[in-house]
């Protein structure tokens, strides 16, 4: 009988949880992965939550937004340059030419979208990276 009751007590302890200390055990940052270039000097805007991300093991997730006063095809090509000494693939391109350009790359399970525009009189690099779920499933 002293068993069963230390037993609820236990399951009723951490089915009590507060969410707060769930919440500790992931957290989501605007951390910066490595394998994303980014020109120099742009800065990363994250006021208000704009810019995030989270990784856990082979998942990975990340929406970024910066701000510089490079052009857009400078900046378009620099990451062009860039990406493919972190082994992405460029798969899709739009808007070459324009003052708003979205570049995709993959790589092994990943997808990265960058979508590099004119606004405000200044340059806006947004970056979105996914993991793909048949790559997590493979784990």
């Amino acid at each position: 009988m002293k068993t069963r009751y230390w037993t609820l007590v236990a399951v009723l302890g951490v089915g009590c949880t507060p969410v707060s200390m769930i919440d500790r055990r992931i957290e989501v940052s605007a951390g910066q992965f490595q394998d994303i270039p980014v020109p120099a000097g742009f800065r990363l805007v994250d006021r208000h939550h704009e810019s995030h991300s989270l990784a856990l093991g082979p998942y990975r997730f990340g929406t970024y937004r910066y701000v510089g006063s490079t052009s857009v095809p400078s900046s378009v090509s620099y990451v062009l340059e860039r990406m493919p000494q972190h082994a992405w693939s460029l798969v899709d391109r739009s808007g070459q030419g324009t003052d708003a350009e979205r570049l995709v790359f993959e790589r092994e399970g990943y997808r990265s979208e960058y979508r590099v525009f004119r606004q405000d009189s200044s340059t806006q690099i947004e970056v979105d990276l996914r993991t793909h779920a048949n790559s997590i499933a493979k784990s």
